[in-house]
């Protein structure tokens, strides 16, 4: 498959664009500027602008996005309901169905009072997820939703997935887990919420 990666030059993109490499697949690599090019299958644009996805969606199969902010802060996790619009428009005028985002665990019912806290305690994360959500499961595509712990940047590819749920426990997981689930997940059905952690204690 030929996929396209939004957020490619971020932690979790970076692994991404080495599972799909590894399991043969093609990619291109979207950035922001072009001080942040990844290799010469790289385009630079705004991954929030549906015009520009437009433009560069034709002869890709897929779409997978790793945008998130760099603090929970509200104006830096307004990439995520601005995306989820932006892909929600772009990829049924392209005619590309297929997409995969990564989204927050604490979206899950909470299993503890440490998660329902911190759910509380991040509330843009939150509502962001939400809203990118939304949008997606709303639009003529066929998607699916990666709702994540906590990231780390190890090497580890155990992790847990749950279909609809979050793993008990929960736990947090490396950034390779989770690349490898996204591009594992890149011929599975669609219309699937997973939630993935770390292995059990």
């Amino acid at each position: 498959m030929r996929v396209l990666v939004l957020g490619a030059n971020g932690r979790l993109g970076r692994r991404v664009l080495a599972a799909l490499h590894e399991a043969g697949h093609d990619a291109t690599a979207v950035v922001r500027g072009a001080d942040r090019v990844v290799d010469d299958d790289t385009v630079v644009g705004d991954p929030c602008d549906p015009a520009f996805l437009a433009s560069v969606l034709p002869g890709h199969d897929a779409v997978i996005s790793t945008l998130g902010p760099r603090l929970p802060t509200r104006g830096a996790s307004a990439v995520y309901p601005r995306s989820g619009a932006a892909l929600a428009r772009a990829l049924p005028a392209a005619g590309v169905r297929r997409v995969l985002v990564t989204s927050s665990g604490l979206l899950f019912p909470p299993q503890t009072w440490w998660s329902g806290l911190l759910a509380r305690a991040l509330p843009a994360i939150v509502s962001g997820c939400r809203e990118l959500e939304a949008h997606l499961t709303g639009a003529d595509v066929d998607w699916t939703i990666v709702r994540t712990d906590f990231l780390t940047d190890g090497d580890e590819l155990d992790c847990r997935v749950g279909t609809g749920v979050f793993p008990r426990g929960g736990g947090a997981v490396s950034r390779a887990a989770v690349a490898r689930v996204l591009v594992e997940h890149l011929d599975a059905p669609g219309g699937q919420r997973l939630g993935v952690c770390g292995p059990a204690a």
